[in-house]
């Protein structure tokens, strides 16, 4: 590592003027001695000394150079200041991931259960409409006490932890990547794996109540292979928890990336052929709740697609 000009940068950089200088002109085009003083709001007159001291500073670092009768930015420079502008825009962020880094895996698997939790509570909750509209399903109060107990968790873990707590997801993944490098792929996995089964499931148990599906061996492997599911992100949340503890403590943990990315792609897989049975059972018997059914688990599955696409890229 070159110390001295690592030094001798943060030294030139180190003053407000200068960095302003810096600014504006990597803006565009080489300026002249006036124009960079006038961008600034300097008065030609009172402040040209100053200017020049601030500049000989910056040329004798190598951050800008003298053009005929011009200045610019050299592109050692110009990435240096790139370089600050990026971390300084994205500090919040770097704070965000900090703290959760300070997280145990416990309380980091109770915050990424309180978002999905939340995120289906509408679904369970649309039992009262769905009760009223469909002349009382036995199931609507069952999943009315469900979206209820969702709900509360979900506000439970939510104020334990709201000092961690973001409301973008994007942010969240973001800081999981960071901790988690490849293995942050497993955050998302959990995520669409538990919402997609949960909706699966409650759309089928509907579906069979109303008459539209018989319990029939399709059926019930579609609600054995939902509840699978559901154990299988209680059972990755659990491993997810002993990652984080292993990385925040610096111990070197297994490579899950591969795996969880072959995982995704059959969810994904069964997503779109329990969408597309949805629709045709619609189509042939002429119900249109099980095409409208079908379309939505077909267009989850290209938005779960679009955050695989995302979360493969993790820590490469």
């Amino acid at each position: 590592m070159q110390e001295s000009k690592i030094l001798e940068i943060a030294k030139a950089l180190s003053d407000e003027l200068r960095i302003r200088i810096v600014g504006v002109l990597s803006s565009g085009r080489p300026m002249r001695y006036t124009e960079v003083m006038k961008a600034l709001g300097m008065d030609a007159a009172v402040d040209s000394s100053k200017f020049a001291y601030h500049m000989g500073v910056l040329t004798d670092a190598g951050i800008a150079e003298k053009v005929d009768d011009s200045y610019r930015v050299t592109q050692g420079g110009k990435e240096i200041f790139k370089a600050m502008v990026k971390v300084a825009e994205g500090w919040p962020d770097y704070q965000y991931q900090d703290s959760l880094k300070r997280m145990k895996g416990d309380d980091m698997n109770r915050l990424l259960w309180s978002r999905m939790l939340l995120a289906v509570t509408p679904w369970c909750l649309l039992a009262p409409f769905i009760w009223w509209k469909a002349e009382g399903l036995k199931t609507a109060p069952m999943m009315l006490v469900v979206g209820l107990l969702f709900l509360l968790l979900g506000l439970y873990w939510l104020k334990r932890l709201r000092y961690f707590w973001d409301p973008k997801w994007e942010k969240f993944f973001n800081a999981c990547e960071t901790v988690l490098g490849k293995n942050g792929i497993m955050v998302g996995f959990i995520n669409v794996l538990n919402q997609s089964a949960l909706v699966i499931l409650l759309l089928t148990i509907y579906f069979v109540e109303k008459g539209r599906l018989s319990l029939d061996p399709l059926t019930f492997a579609i609600i054995v292979g939902c509840l699978g599911g559901l154990i299988t992100t209680i059972g990755l949340s659990r491993k997810l928890s002993i990652l984080w503890d292993g990385v925040s403590t610096g111990v070197q943990v297994p490579d899950f990336s591969e795996s969880m990315k072959l995982g995704y792609k059959f969810v994904m897989g069964v997503f779109i052929i329990v969408g597309a049975l949805f629709m045709a059972h619609g189509v042939t018997e002429a119900v249109s709740g099980s095409v409208g059914a079908g379309i939505g688990l077909i267009g989850g599955t290209f938005g779960g697609w679009r955050d695989y696409r995302k979360y493969t890229n993790m820590g490469n």
